[in-house]
């Protein structure tokens, strides 16, 4: 994250509001926000802690969607590493929306994959030349009871 965090701050002025969220959000366990404060960018989106349930909801990602319009947020900074993890015993494990994710899918492009993270950017957004930082490939525990990592999704 620190490494995805400074290409954000080199891509981006001061008070330039950027996105720090999940590779795939239909399950929301965590998202990284020390990279805001790596990157010391302010959020483009109000809600930008995530929250099992809260998150994943329909309602709450349409707003994403419109704050990352009406902010004009640029970049997206997204974790590969948790995107596909849940807790067993929260609302972590119920698959929510994917309105953010077909918005991101439509609007963004990826420029850097830096394997336990990945930069987006704004389809319309002319990147001019950058050192990507060296790829971390994600290392996802995978335990019984605290934490479950699958792309499949939880067991119905």
């Amino acid at each position: 994250v620190t490494a995805a965090a400074g290409l954000i701050r080199d891509l981006t002025a001061a008070d330039e509001m950027v996105f720090v969220g999940l590779a795939q959000n239909r399950h929301t366990f965590w998202n990284p926000l020390v990279a805001y404060y790596i990157a010391d960018r302010p959020t483009g989106v109000r809600d930008s802690m995530y929250n099992p349930g809260v998150t994943n909801s329909a309602a709450t990602q349409a707003r994403m969607v419109d704050d990352l319009a009406r902010n004009g947020v640029r970049y997206l900074l997204l974790d590969v590493t948790y995107a596909y993890c849940w807790e067993p015993e929260n609302l972590s494990r119920r698959p929510g929306s994917s309105i953010l994710d077909e918005a991101i899918a439509r609007d963004y492009r990826q420029i850097a994959d830096l394997g336990a993270v990945v930069i987006l950017a704004r389809r319309d957004v002319q990147v001019g030349d950058f050192e990507v930082p060296a790829r971390v490939d994600p290392v996802i525990q995978r335990t019984e009871g605290a934490l479950v990592c699958s792309r499949d999704g939880p067991a119905q």
